[in-house]
């Protein structure tokens, strides 16, 4: 399972932070977007 979805504009950069802390953890990163600035984490989650 992938977080956080797809669509960046629901996504905020600091909070990669919450999600480690709940047991994901960091597999990838998708570059910069015109409409996301910023590069952006892929983060998995077991469950």
């Amino acid at each position: 399972m992938k977080l956080p979805p797809e669509n960046p504009g629901r996504f905020n950069p600091p909070s990669v932070g919450f999600y480690e802390a709940m047991g994901a953890v960091v597999v990838g990163t998708k570059p910069l977007t015109a409409k996301a600035t910023w590069s952006r984490p892929i983060l998995s989650l077991a469950i």
